[in-house]
């Protein structure tokens, strides 16, 4: 009896998993496809920002020429300047949404090998819970290795191609996808 308990709270841990893997993949996937999921407001707070810093900047250098700088109109101007400025900043910093069809062959790869063990996982889950199948999980070596070649794909990934923005939080997402993967092989062994 007690061991049928525990192979259902590890079942139930198991279908939970499930979920929390394919979080994890959305994630990796908006991080490469550079799908925000934070406002504008940011970004116009940014803009804002370098804009004033650069009218401040700029009229502070004029200023060492001996040059009055306190009128509307040059005020004007150089807001206006450093507004586009920010907007070529805000490109580097935040990007600009990828399309699946413009990303390279080895980011379509990578996003689809997630993808079917995301399906397999999902079709293990699928047989739980309408008990078809008895052993569950008599495929785990090979699981295991799909899930070392993945994490091994994202720690290569070259990401220089993406915004910087999504460079610092592309090891994030790695993170957490590695913890998902420690997860499985936790309730594998029953840890």
């Amino acid at each position: 009896m007690h061991q049928i308990d525990l192979i259902n709270k590890l079942l139930s841990q198991y279908k939970l998993w499930t979920i929390k893997l394919c979080s994890a993949g959305i994630n990796i996937e908006n991080n490469i496809l550079q799908k925000d999921e934070s406002n504008p407001i940011e970004q116009k707070f940014f803009s804002i920002g370098i804009a004033s810093l650069f009218v401040w900047i700029a009229t502070g250098i004029i200023g060492l020429f001996g040059v009055a700088t306190g009128g509307f109109l040059i005020g004007i101007i150089l807001f206006v300047i450093g507004w586009l400025l920010s907007k070529v900043i805000n490109k580097v910093i935040f990007g600009t949404p990828r399309k699946l069809e413009n990303i390279s062959t080895n980011e379509k790869d990578l996003l689809s090998t997630l993808q079917e063990i995301e399906n397999k996982h999902i079709l293990i889950r699928d047989d739980i819970n309408s008990d078809l199948v008895v052993v569950h999980f008599k495929d785990y070596i090979s699981l295991k290795k799909e899930f070392e070649n993945v994490i091994n794909e994202l720690n290569n990934f070259n990401s220089i191609h993406l915004a910087y923005k999504y460079k610092l939080k592309h090891r994030y997402v790695t993170n957490k996808y590695k913890i998902e993967v420690k997860n499985f092989h936790k309730i594998y062994a029953n840890k």
